[in-house]
């Protein structure tokens, strides 16, 4: 379907803005975006587990395209230990991007933030349509994934662990467990 509205200079073009590619897969899933200038583009996706805002940047001087996504989280900062330690941990099991953390300083709050970047040469545009495709289905996968796990610290949980310290290893554990089966 995306295809079809492609033209065939941009399928043989190798020199082209990636988010235009980007583009052309977000409409096809009929999501809405907006395109805030040529290099940036952001969209709100509603997962099952949360939102998530997604934002690309593509840096033209270095051929290098950044998708970030940030979990819809109220992390409170004066938990930052904690939340440093969960990041620690989670990433040194990461095998594509990393989460960090978002930088808000007016708010109390932070948000874990997903980040992958990854240079773009020589690419064909429907190659790099396939390529945005898999980069946001992994990307929305590791968000979902890990999103109770940072529900955990969230200041709004009714049942988070707020009045408690996530210090020892079992606690850990128990937030970054993998569940199985269906409820």
């Amino acid at each position: 379907m995306a295809e079809e509205n492609t033209t065939t200079e941009q399928i043989n073009n190798t020199h082209f803005n990636p988010l235009d590619a980007a583009e052309t897969f977000i409409e096809a899933q009929k999501w809405e975006f907006d395109r805030l200038a040529d290099d940036q583009l952001y969209l709100g996706i509603e997962g099952e587990r949360g939102n998530y805002k997604l934002f690309l940047m593509w840096d033209e001087t270095q051929n290098a395209l950044q998708l970030c996504c940030e979990i819809d989280l109220c992390m409170p900062k004066t938990r930052l230990t904690e939340i440093h330690k969960m990041l620690a941990n989670i990433n040194s099991q990461m095998w594509l991007g990393h989460f960090d953390l978002s930088k808000d300083n007016t708010s109390e709050c932070i948000a874990p933030c997903f980040r992958y970047t990854s240079l773009i040469r020589e690419m064909e545009y429907m190659n790099c349509v396939h390529f945005i495709k898999d980069l946001m289905k992994v990307t929305l996968q590791e968000c979902e994934r890990l999103h109770d796990a940072f529900h955990v610290l969230d200041k709004t949980n009714d049942v988070s662990l707020m009045n408690s310290t996530i210090n020892s290893t079992e606690t850990m554990k128990l937030a970054l467990a993998q569940a199985e089966g269906h409820c």
